[in-house]
């Protein structure tokens, strides 16, 4: 169970003004990023998920939307199939539907949203930790814009977050928008997040973090 709640939100915890390839240590340009976030009443926005497997050599693709709020977050993937990820103060809830009709089996797991749990997958580690965090991963490229800069950045040996091997993070530094987020664990599989629509002025509704499991 733990290892599908990984490959399911496991894949987000990272200014330059130099660009083309330019070599840097500084992360300060996704920390800026990321306070905006953190400070946001309400943001939602549509997401695209690919996982690559390596030992498989499969590429799973999927999309939905994405909300957060204040410590809260819910994602919700509606194709190719349904799954749901809710983080509220206390827990973790995520429920997976199979099949359809008569035959449709739902799949729910709940557990305690402890601060190592959140620190366990690059979604959670983005939008919940300590923005420190980010020192202790090493930015060894930058590419791009201010509107559409990419960082390529290394864990520390010190580093926590657990089996990351290498992150891609792009941002628009300009409107304060994360684009996407790329990571690699261990067994060279890639789990790669990517952002659209993204509304900073959306109506908050609280009971969207909310979840009672079906009967």
């Amino acid at each position: 169970m733990r290892l599908l709640l990984i490959l399911f939100i496991s894949g987000i915890s990272l200014s330059l003004s130099m660009g083309g390839g330019a070599k840097s240590t500084n992360s300060q340009g996704i920390k800026d990023v990321l306070q905006e976030y953190r400070k946001a009443k309400f943001v939602q926005m549509d997401v695209e998920k690919m996982v690559y497997l390596e030992l498989l050599e499969r590429t799973d693709k999927s999309s939905g939307k994405l909300y957060f709020s204040g410590g809260h977050l819910l994602l919700n993937i509606m194709r190719p199939q349904k799954s749901m990820l809710l983080l509220n103060d206390e827990f973790i809830w995520m429920e997976n539907r199979m099949g359809s009709g008569d035959n449709e089996l739902i799949q729910v797991t709940k557990m305690k949203a402890s601060k190592q749990l959140k620190k366990s997958n690059a979604l959670l580690a983005f939008l919940f930790g300590d923005v420190e965090a980010w020192d202790k991963f090493k930015v060894i490229n930058v590419i791009g814009d201010m509107e559409d800069k990419e960082y390529t950045l290394l864990p520390a040996k010190e580093n926590d977050l657990a089996e990351i091997t290498k992150v891609k993070v792009k941002v628009d530094e300009k409107k304060k928008r994360l684009l996407k987020i790329v990571y690699w664990d261990e067994l060279d599989n890639r789990i790669e997040y990517e952002f659209k629509n993204i509304n900073f002025k959306a109506k908050l509704n609280n009971k969207i973090f909310k979840y009672t499991p079906p009967k």
